[in-house]
């Protein structure tokens, strides 16, 4: 295993760049970086493609993703991470921008209920050899950006491995052991 691994660049996800008609609470999703456990993200909102008119930021989330609320409408909005841990911090992402939905507008995610399904880690991987213990049990977070019911089932791909809940059904978060 790699040690003292500084964490890399994050890569964004969701909303797609350029987006437009995006509800002002909206869910800014990216791909877990890689490096020395424990990663953290840093999250900055901008005015500018720049960003160096501040909007919002937030430090030391523990997830992929980050739920933004009250954002003003019909403003483009640009926005970055990076990634912390214990021996450094990546550089910045690529810089993203959306436009915010015009008020009174259902939008993206706007008052009628949707389910936006979001996993963290959103990739695991398990490492074992014949014969050998067993790898470390992990956790995966279901999480769901919306604000209506969704229902999701997972699989078991390999006999050694163990999921648990298979199946659920949520409007918020749930974890499960793997």
């Amino acid at each position: 295993p790699v040690t003292n691994e500084l964490p890399s660049k994050p890569q964004l996800d969701t909303p797609a760049n350029g987006a437009e008609d995006i509800d002002i609470n909206p869910v800014l999703g990216w791909l877990s970086s890689s490096g020395t456990a424990p990663v953290k993200y840093d999250l900055q909102i901008g005015l500018d493609q720049s960003i160096s008119q501040v909007l919002f930021t937030a430090e030391n989330i523990t997830t992929s993703f980050r739920t933004v609320t009250n954002l003003l409408y019909e403003m483009n909005l640009y926005w970055r991470v990076k990634a912390v841990n214990d021996y450094g911090e990546s550089e910045w992402s690529d810089i993203w921008s959306f436009k915010t939905k015009t008020e009174g507008a259902q939008g993206t995610g706007g008052s009628a209920a949707y389910a936006l399904i979001l996993t963290t880690p959103s990739a695991m991987s398990f490492y074992a050899q014949y014969g050998s213990t067993t790898p470390a049990a992990k956790k995966l977070t279901v999480y769901n950006g919306g604000t209506a019911n969704f229902t999701w089932t997972l699989q078991e791909d390999a006999e050694w491995m163990t999921v648990n809940p298979l199946t659920g059904s949520s409007v918020q978060i749930t974890d499960v052991d793997v």
